[in-house]
Formats: C-alpha cells, sequence, structure tokens
C-alpha cells in the first residue's frame, strides 16, 4: 500500500514497509473508521509481526471483498466492502486456531502472548476521483 492513510484512520496501526497492520482486537474499530471515513476495503490478510521486523502473513486467512460492481456508487462500494470483509474477518478471528499456528513459528513466538503479536493487514482505498 503506497497511500497514506489519515492520522484518524491510521490510529493504532503498525506501519511497516509501506503497510498499515493493526492487533486484530484493534481492528473492527479501524474497518467501523474506514467505512464512516469513505474508505472502501479490498480484504487483508492475518499475520504474526514481531518486534525485530519478522512478519509472518497466513495469506490463506484472507478476508476479502468483492469488486466494485456496475452501478455501483462509491459509497455504497466503500460501505459494502467494509462489511463484507467484518464479516469474513470475524469468521477467521473466531474460527481459526492461532495458537497452532504460533507453533510453527516457536522460535520467534517464544512466550509472547498472541494478543501482542497477531495483526492484521488491510488494504484501505479511497475514491481517486469523487
Amino acid at each position: 500500500m503506497s497511500d497514506l492513510l489519515p492520522p484518524e484512520l491510521a490510529s493504532g496501526a503498525v506501519f511497516q514497509d509501506g503497510e498499515y497492520a493493526w492487533k486484530v482486537a484493534a481492528f473492527p474499530s479501524a474497518l467501523a473508521k474506514a467505512s464512516a471515513l469513505g474508505y472502501a476495503c479490498l480484504g487483508g490478510q492475518f499475520q504474526f509481526r514481531f518486534g525485530d521486523g519478522t512478519i509472518c502473513e497466513f495469506y490463506w486467512l484472507a478476508a476479502d471483498s468483492m469488486g466494485r460492481q456496475p452501478g455501483e456508487t462509491w459509497e455504497e462500494y466503500a460501505h459494502r466492502s467494509c462489511n463484507e470483509v467484518g464479516r469474513k474477518y470475524e469468521a477467521l478471528a473466531n474460527d481459526t486456531e492461532f495458537a497452532a499456528a504460533a507453533k510453527k513459528f516457536e522460535s520467534l513466538v517464544g512466550n509472547q502472548p498472541l494478543s501482542e503479536i497477531l495483526f492484521f493487514n488491510p488494504y484501505f482505498v479511497k475514491e481517486r476521483n469523487p
């Protein structure tokens, strides 16, 4: 992601390598702000982020939205895309055994609580020419 998000949306996010990520507990609030600010959400992935800059992305755990439909206004698309990502995100967050996944990265995870290293990396976009 190359565009910087406004501070009210980026609040609470970690910005690394040109991408934003929120701790799992904070993402639903960021998604609601994005929708209110007129941003669409293309989707995102869960990932572990470590203090040394290492990122382990679960690319198969993606919560993506459908593209903008013909005749759909930007406002409609932004709202719908955020809702779609939110539903898929919640399902994955509730149904995925992240502790088991952490065992695959045991040397990196160590004794860190999952709540400190589990993030969601979404892609927000704003209409270019309203």
